[in-house]
């Protein structure tokens, strides 16, 4: 059920044509151009790298060679917005849909061959004269097929221990408009596949790779990228509050005269309640502080020394309350927010062997009318580590 809904949320978030008319675009373009969408279907193709991360791809493996090279092929649809709208202006006439990701890499006993489903999101940065355009491109969505790390079958592989993993892709491209329903794009993009937290261990994979994209736009013309007059934006500020759940696994080495690298894992919940100001200061930022109260039962766990089994300082339930501020930035598309947070932990009871205070977390929030929100955050520690996912829904006010 986790895994559902955050997949839902992922797709919904960068869909933004299907949540509520914000009243900003309540406005009349200078020139409408036609239909309100226009169907996009993309393939890509790319070849490229398996970043070292860890040493599962640097030769400790079943083959005993360097895992440095993948391949990857994707299928997208979707629509092309048509200027109805003010963040079609705002954004350059982008597109967006969704889309279906297969991978090799080149081992699939320890690695298996990943497929994805995801939302995509193309941003046109800069349309030059004539054919060509400079574009950002954003995917997020949730990967299957993984063979997991088994300490019996599969004990090398460190990077992915669940069978399920979140996908996350950035990219740039050049895109050459070569017939009137054809473009041609070359893409460069770096690539994400990580639990979250939910599985240990969990070093996760990242791949860099160049790539061929190839689209097709049936129904035209193509929309005529006039960009209307924006209305200046007038500052504005809102408050939120929201309510998440989270889990995080801890994956505890207990060697044994078998295994010595066996790994038991435990699963510890988390709830969090928050409160956030954010003040809008453009169309595309909003800036924002809060605070949470978090119910955090992986604060007072440890490893027993002598048995090597998961054990509780304590089950007390103030020991495993945590109280954090937190200040960030949130890119908007429509009713739809990338959100970067920087954190820190001003009280809970202190033990040993605990995360670092200071965190980080990214995520996406999608505003589902007026005042309803959900989304889903990976929350970290030293900027690369993921402490656990956390799917969250709140109610806003401005």
């Amino acid at each position: 059920m986790f895994r559902l809904a955050l997949v839902a949320l992922l797709l919904a978030a960068v869909v933004p044509a299907i949540a509520y008319d914000d009243p900003a675009d309540s406005f009349t373009p200078d020139a409408p151009d036609g239909e309100v969408r226009r169907n996009v279907l993309r393939l890509r193709y790319q070849h490229g790298a398996v970043l070292a991360t860890n040493d599962f791809f640097t030769g400790e493996n079943k083959t005993g060679e360097d895992i440095d090279r993948f391949h990857a092929t994707s299928l997208e649809w979707g629509w092309q917005t048509d200027g109805s709208r003010l963040y079609h202006h705002i954004y350059n006439y982008p597109s967006f849909g969704i889309g279906l990701y297969g991978a090799d890499f080149y081992n699939d006993d320890e690695i298996g061959q990943p497929t994805a489903l995801y939302g995509w999101f193309t941003w046109p940065i800069k349309r030059y004269s004539g054919p060509w355009r400079l574009e950002a491109n954003l995917g997020f969505g949730l990967t299957s097929n993984w063979q997991g790390y088994d300490y019996d079958t599969n004990p090398h592989n460190v990077a992915i221990a669940a069978g399920r993993t979140v996908y996350i892709d950035a990219g740039m491209q050049i895109a050459w408009e070569m017939a009137p329903a054809w473009d041609l794009a070359f893409n460069v993009s770096f690539t994400h596949f990580s639990n979250g937290g939910t599985r240990a261990p969990n070093s996760g994979i990242n791949t860099l790779a160049p790539a061929l994209y190839l689209g097709w736009k049936p129904n035209n013309p193509r929309p005529k990228a006039a960009r209307t007059a924006i209305p200046e934006y007038k500052d504005n500020s809102e408050q939120l509050v929201s309510a998440a759940y989270g889990y995080r696994d801890v994956g505890y080495q207990v060697p044994t005269s078998e295994n010595p690298d066996q790994i038991l894992n435990s699963g510890y919940n988390i709830v969090t309640l928050g409160w956030q100001y954010l003040r809008q200061v453009s169309y595309m930022s909003k800036w924002t502080g809060g605070v949470n109260l978090n119910y955090d039962e992986s604060n007072t766990a440890y490893q027993d020394p002598e048995t090597f089994l998961p054990a509780h300082h304590s089950t007390d339930l103030i020991d495993r309350l945590t109280v954090a501020v937190f200040g960030g930035y949130e890119h908007v598309v429509h009713n739809t927010s990338l959100q970067v947070h920087l954190g820190w932990t001003i009280l809970r009871t202190e033990y040993e062997d605990q995360l670092t205070p200071f965190f980080q977390r990214l995520g996406l929030k999608q505003h589902i009318g007026e005042h309803v929100l959900a989304g889903v955050n990976v929350r970290f520690h030293q900027f690369s580590r993921a402490d656990n996912l956390e799917l969250f829904a709140g109610w806003r006010w401005r």
